[in-house]
């Protein structure tokens, strides 16, 4: 029997704001599609129908690929109506009806997704996510893939999850498919090494550029996908491909090409510009993220200390410092943090902490302690981070509140720069999954 009969169909929605705005978005478009059939059926072209929805739904998607699709076909349709009007009304209502497709389809997984994965991009869309630490078993495409890799898993006892993995390659007869890999759930599974033609690796935190697409993902439909990521990337400044083209496949052959989703993604990195740095931040450096013996300045202190299952390291990275692990609520559990000293406090006068970030959407904590102990009271205030996303963030001291294991405690002195004799980052709120935040630079102003 093929082993994904028997994986059930889940589907996947977004974020409640998201999914309504989306499906708000695709009624619009309909709308403006049925004025525009009515308006043809009396005679005329309905383009000016056509054009303003377009234009009205795109500025509703701002920021996305949607709206940019839609915003260039109005304006391509408004120019080719100079001299075909009907055929500017044809071109612009497929794609409008293309768009609202888009924006109407659901993505199915059939298994559950390892952990501290990102959820699959809307279809259509193009969007920069990070994914965390991974266990995958991976062959090459000769000698039946597919069912060398669920002997595999089956022998071992390890469960299929979605999506699977496929690195694509540039040849002289077009991009092909150069392996395929299994995703373990959880990084602790198993060991890793080969086991006959399977090969089990742990790959790195990367970040990724990912476009959504409805359908098969055949050669033709990948190649295409992978020229759309090209053409973003050009467009933008900041990133560089890192690595080779990968295909994520959500669905098994018994799911009908209509309901099908699929992922291309494209590895990248972030390029440092000129004035990177804490010259451009205009701070004084705490700390050297890029020295190769700051991450053994770090401390870890994680919920086992009372008995939970939560986990963290620091460790050097190219751009800086990772803060990564799993956050687990086991035990009454749920948080991970680390420290590390800062003996001499810091600038006597300064204000406020300045960072540079690039995390994974969630929320972290920045925390400073007056003293050398272990436990007591120490300042935190909480930052935001966005999937992938560079950020300089400024936190100034008059926010940071004192507290003692999650509590605030009253009557305790403003913190200043100079009193601070320990620093630290922090986890918790019931974030649970897998985390990853890299400090690219840290210092006071």
């Amino acid at each position: 029997m093929n082993p994904l009969l028997l994986l059930a169909l889940v589907p996947v929605l977004g974020s409640e704001p998201t999914a309504a705005l989306r499906a708000e978005a695709a009624e619009a478009l309909a709308q403006a599609r049925s004025r525009s059939n009515q308006v043809r059926e009396a005679g005329a072209t309905g383009l000016p129908a056509l054009i303003a929805g377009a234009r009205a739904t795109a500025a509703e998607l701002e920021g996305t690929r949607s709206a940019s699709r839609l915003l260039e076909a109005a304006e391509a349709a408004s120019w080719t109506s100079l001299a075909d009007p009907g055929r500017a009304a044809e071109e612009l209502a497929a794609l409008v009806q293309q768009v609202e497709a888009d924006l109407r389809f659901q993505p199915y997984i059939e298994a559950e997704l390892p952990v501290g994965f990102p959820g699959p991009t809307p279809a259509g869309e193009i969007e920069v996510k990070q994914y965390p630490v991974y266990r995958m078993a991976r062959t090459d495409m000769s000698g039946g893939a597919f069912w060398q890799l669920f002997n595999h898993i089956k022998k071992n006892d390890i469960a299929m999850t979605a999506p699977v993995e496929m690195t694509w390659a540039s040849t002289e007869n077009g991009m092909r498919e150069v392996d395929m890999a299994f995703l373990y759930g959880n990084v602790d599974l198993g060991p890793v090494g080969q086991d006959g033609a399977v090969e089990v690796v742990e790959a790195e935190p990367a970040s990724v550029v990912s476009i959504g697409c409805r359908g098969e993902a055949t050669r033709a439909a990948v190649t295409a996908a992978y020229d759309e990521l090209l053409a973003w990337l050009a467009l933008r400044g900041d990133l560089e491909v890192s690595g080779p083209m990968r295909g994520m496949a959500y669905n098994s052959p018994m799911v009908p090409r209509n309901r099908k989703y699929f992922e291309v993604q494209v590895p990248v990195t972030l390029l440092e510009t000129s004035d990177a740095g804490a010259a451009a931040l205009d701070m004084e450096a705490i700390l050297d993220p890029t020295s190769p013996d700051e991450p053994g300045t770090w401390q870890v202190v994680n919920d086992t200390v009372m008995g939970g299952r939560s986990a963290s390291e620091v460790r050097g990275v190219e751009a800086g410092l990772l803060f990564t692990g799993d956050l687990s609520l086991e035990n009454n559990g749920g948080f991970a943090s680390v420290r590390r000293p800062v003996p001499d406090g810091l600038r006597e006068g300064a204000d406020r902490f300045v960072l540079r970030v690039r995390g994974d959407g969630k929320t972290y904590k920045l925390r400073a302690r007056t003293d050398g102990r272990f436990d007591g009271v120490s300042y935190e205030r909480p930052f935001d981070t966005v999937a992938g996303e560079v950020l300089d963030l400024e936190l100034p001291l008059a926010e940071f509140r004192p507290v003692w294991r999650g509590r605030t405690v009253p009557g305790q002195p403003e913190l200043t720069a100079a009193a601070v004799r320990q620093l630290g980052l922090l986890i918790s709120d019931k974030q649970e999954g897998t985390f990853a935040l890299e400090v690219l630079a840290l210092g006071v102003r």
